[in-house]
């Protein structure tokens, strides 16, 4: 992840990284975070599994 960071920062035209994870992913959720990710907004039944449907946590990286 740091590595794709470093690039995206160094790159001179990438100003932002976007993520999409599912909302009941806490751990991934957390790691994000831990990169500096921000939550801002929630798609609402994005993806349909196993004839459930799940909400994505949309996520975002300002570089």
């Amino acid at each position: 992840m740091n590595q794709v960071i470093d690039y995206a920062k160094n790159s001179g035209f990438i100003e932002m990284i976007l993520l999409e994870v599912a909302t009941t992913n806490l751990r991934a959720i957390k790691l994000y975070e831990s990169f500096g990710f921000k939550s801002y907004g929630v798609a609402k039944n994005a993806v349909k599994l196993e004839n459930r449907y799940i909400d994505w946590e949309l996520m975002r990286l300002d570089l």
